[in-house]
């Protein structure tokens, strides 16, 4: 009771299947219960996470979608881990700078 605004971060991922369903569930019972605005942390546009907006922005609430593609942890671990040792991170975008 008293809560009008949440933040939405689904885990482990957006994306995964089953997010969007789970994402609606919550934001449709978080309105019923009195929440008014409603900011979901979204992906890069994966099928999934867009369904997660979709349902997101069905649930009657005000709503603000981030779609936060990138953090500094993703370059400190994962896939990432070798080639940042090795002084190179290669991306398929054009020139930074």
């Amino acid at each position: 009771q008293g809560v009008s605004a949440v933040y939405i971060s689904y885990y482990p991922d957006i994306a995964v299947p089953g997010a969007a369903e789970t994402v609606d569930a919550f934001a449709r019972l978080a309105v019923q219960n009195g929440v008014t605005r409603l900011v979901l942390l979204s992906g890069r546009g994966e099928t999934e996470a867009q369904r997660a907006e979709e349902m997101l922005k069905a649930s009657g609430a005000d709503w603000t979608i981030l779609r936060c593609a990138w953090f500094s942890q993703n370059f400190s671990e994962g896939f990432f881990t070798e080639s940042l040792a090795e002084g190179e991170v290669a991306l398929p975008i054009g020139n930074v700078g």
